[in-house]
């Protein structure tokens, strides 16, 4: 009896503890919420002084574990993405909705937010009648914060129509004390048939990464996207058309120190197929720079240290090293496309004729699995008449002969200009930049 009575005391004790507990972040959260909003909107219009967007906190009502407020957000530009609704606030230390989450860490509050019916019917609908969206904002003691956003699944079918989509989740963890910034997506699934075309995706995941030094100077980021499958299928013409890649990564470095950003980006995708037949293997490795002056004039490079696109015949490859510089591109976004704009600009091309031709052979044989020495012969002799052509006609293509083997002949072009040096180079002649409209 007396253990009994025991542990309906400590019961109790925790339980009061508890509740004054969350009672007493309720109050913090309360006298702080209005002060945190007006800090927030006074840092966006001095960052973006024309952004003109105008919110408030109204109808605050307090409870022992969890609050309420109306939140209302006008952007004066953008009508559309104008906001009212009620969130939630689930008071500190240990928010009821986080054991929910499996997430028994102290924090200072939880703020959530199920998008309403009345902003999309339809979207309510096909997620079985409940909110499409799921929204929690956490923030720790220590500053730290952590965002998620769920979707729930959706499926809807009319006639030949359908589209389909996974749960999935977008976590995003903040630091505002040493400005670290992690995102990790991921979706599943994604499949929508419309018109006679189809696009399916799956196994989408992203990370990205990005740390600040103290003086808020210097950014390190680095971003990892994979994605298991994309095909687009096309049956407009009662033969069914499929381009598929399997296996896509991309993986980039940056550095950004003050207005200079400079990054290395990788990109790989496994194999690429149209229709039945695997067209090969594609391979990306390049360098970006920018510097940039939104006022004057930015300056961009980029060099890369591998393009080439992998076939069971050989390699198709590419180079480009270019420096340039522009005006103002937001008044200004043609000033990019300008030749007089760049600093030089270096290319090389390489097509080998016994990949090239491999590759237009398993496109005309797509229903096959495999191709013919006698399908490569059909290519190149509808090939080579159109190559020859092209070479007559312009000094950018020219052709590097095997004398043993014809198959071994590469389609060539490399081009050098240099606006500063009055100099443009077409596969090593010099020509008159005035001549190609340079």
């Amino acid at each position: 009896m007396k253990k009994k009575l025991l542990l309906a005391g400590i019961l109790l004790v925790v339980g009061g503890t508890y509740t004054i507990a969350s009672w007493q972040v309720g109050n913090q959260i309360e006298a702080g919420i209005d002060t945190n909003l007006k800090n927030v909107l006074a840092k966006i219009r001095a960052e973006y002084p024309d952004s003109h967007v105008y919110a408030e906190l109204s109808d605050y009502q307090k409870g022992i574990f969890s609050s309420t407020v109306r939140l209302k957000v006008e952007f004066a530009d953008y009508n559309d993405m104008n906001f009212d609704d009620i969130i939630k606030i689930h008071h500190g230390p240990f928010p009821l909705y986080s054991f929910t989450e499996g997430d028994f860490y102290p924090k200072l509050a939880v703020i959530t937010y199920d998008l309403d019916k009345k902003y999309n019917e339809d979207l309510w609908e096909m997620a079985g009648n409940k909110p499409f969206i799921n929204l929690s904002l956490t923030r720790y003691f220590d500053n730290t914060n952590k965002i998620v956003l769920k979707n729930a699944a959706i499926h809807k079918s009319e006639g030949s129509e359908s589209i389909d989509l996974s749960a999935n989740k977008m976590i995003i963890n903040y630091d505002s004390t040493t400005g670290s910034l992690q995102t990790n997506l991921s979706i599943n699934n994604f499949t929508l048939i419309k018109n006679n075309k189809k696009i399916e995706l799956k196994d989408l995941s992203l990370i990205s990464d990005s740390k600040q030094n103290s003086d808020n100077m210097k950014i390190v980021g680095k971003l990892v996207l994979n994605l298991g499958s994309l095909s687009i299928s096309d049956d407009e013409y009662e033969v069914e058309k499929t381009f598929k890649i399997n296996g896509l990564s991309i993986n980039q470095d940056s550095l950004q120190n003050n207005n200079n950003i400079s990054s290395n980006s990788s990109l790989l995708i496994d194999s690429i197929y149209f229709n039945k037949q695997n067209l090969g293997k594609f391979k990306a490795n390049m360098d970006l720079g920018f510097v940039y002056d939104f006022n004057n004039t930015s300056e961009y490079t980029l060099k890369t240290n591998q393009l080439s696109f992998e076939t069971m015949h050989g390699s198709l490859e590419a180079d480009i090293n270019m420096k340039m510089k522009t005006d103002n591109l937001f008044k200004n976004p043609f000033s990019f496309g300008s030749f007089n704009n760049y600093e030089f600009l270096q290319t090389r091309i390489e097509l080998p004729y016994n990949a090239l031709f491999s590759i237009i052979a398993r496109c005309q044989n797509s229903e096959k699995t495999t191709i013919s020495q006698e399908d490569i012969d059909q290519a190149t002799y509808q090939t080579i008449p159109f190559i020859s052509m092209m070479t007559a006609r312009t000094p950018f293509i020219v052709i590097k002969n095997d004398e043993n083997d014809f198959s071994k002949n590469v389609i060539s072009s490399s081009i050098y200009y240099s606006p500063r040096e009055n100099k443009l180079e077409i596969n090593g002649k010099s020509y008159d930049p005035l001549e190609f409209g340079f």
